[in-house]
């Protein structure tokens, strides 16, 4: 119940959002014609995660790489010039090997790879400056993956037994400007900085026998910026292509130095 919760909670910011971008225009003009962008995009990343944190420090002792595949479908709506809001819906593959469960009837460290999940989410993208052929927007976007579960056997043992992996749910909140060049006639550049976190929970249900035990591992992002280089390319009014790559530092720990998540996506847009 707390899931559909916050989906009904992001819905609603962002719909407030979308009503104050466009109110001021709205009391001055008439309201313009609603025009569709449905587009089709995949992405993958590799971020690293922590979790178990310490009790006496709260800092996470552990971490451990995500991996995610995700194929989405859009449906943007302009509803003014330079303003964008829209929902998505798609399916995800996520891979959290390297968490270990500990407190099961017998330890368990997580090497079975991806676990599929349905995705929802919601954004807004927002035009604010332009100046000769430079422009800069604003963008916001929520999505949470809603596991399945996956069953396991438990083969090293005398006694039969078995596993329930469920990443319950992973969310992600990026927000940032994006600045893009125009001076081309078919490609605009862009560079974007954003505030990009990832977290969620992953649940272990083990079975041995008559003993049964559960453990779920609160992860979250190491990662919580991410750089993005890209380009868009418009072939016609109504049909363009966007490639993106992004880079997102994080802090290994103390003396440790830095890491490096990474990412990238193509997408696909038909405007009418």
């Amino acid at each position: 119940m707390n899931r559909f919760r916050g989906i009904s909670s992001m819905l609603l910011c962002l719909g407030a959002a979308a009503f104050l971008i466009v109110s001021p225009a709205s009391a001055q003009e008439p309201v313009p014609k609603i025009r569709m962008a449905p587009g089709l995009s995949f992405e993958f990343f590799s971020r690293t995660v922590s979790w178990d944190p310490d009790p006496a420090t709260n800092e996470d002792r552990y971490s451990s790489p995500m991996n995610g595949l995700l194929g989405l479908l859009h449906l943007d709506y302009e509803i003014q010039k330079g303003s964008l809001v829209g929902v998505l819906f798609g399916y995800s593959l996520s891979d959290f090997n390297g968490l270990v469960f500990r407190q099961l009837p017998i330890s368990f460290d997580y090497q079975a790879g991806n676990i599929g999940g349905f995705l929802v989410g919601a954004g807004i993208d927002q035009n604010l400056i332009s100046a000769g052929y430079f422009e800069m927007k604003g963008i916001a976007q929520f999505v949470i993956s809603l596991g399945s579960t996956k069953n396991l056997q438990v083969t090293t043992l005398n006694t039969e037994g078995k596993l329930d992996a469920k990443p319950d749910d992973w969310m992600r909140a990026q927000i940032g400007p994006v600045f893009s060049y125009k001076g081309f006639e078919y490609f605009s550049p862009f560079l974007s900085f954003t505030y990009n976190k990832l977290w969620g929970k992953f649940t272990m249900t083990e079975t041995i026998g008559d003993l049964t035990g559960s453990e779920e591992k609160k992860v979250s992002s190491k990662s919580i910026v991410g750089i993005s280089l890209g380009t868009m390319f418009e072939a016609s009014p109504k049909f363009s292509l966007k490639a993106e790559a992004t880079l997102m530092p994080y802090k290994k720990g103390a003396n440790q130095g830095w890491g490096l998540d990474y990412g990238g996506s193509l997408r696909a847009t038909i405007s009418f």
